[in-house]
């Protein structure tokens, strides 16, 4: 794991996050625990469970 501190004041007025592709992680402020948790959200029929992805659709 790789973690970058920056102990500055800063004022916050709003932020807005409009979509998430990837894992991420917001923080401002302050926190003494960080958990890890995992939501998943995607349909169980467009699953796939296998150690080959295909990296492109098939062409019909």
């Amino acid at each position: 794991m790789e973690i970058k501190i920056n102990n500055k004041c800063m004022k916050v007025d709003e932020i807005e996050i409009t979509g998430v592709t990837q894992s991420s992680f917001v923080l401002i402020g302050d926190a003494d625990v960080v958990d890890c948790v995992t939501l998943f959200d995607t349909p169980e029929d467009s699953l796939i469970i296998s150690k080959q992805v295909p990296l492109k659709p098939k062409e019909w």
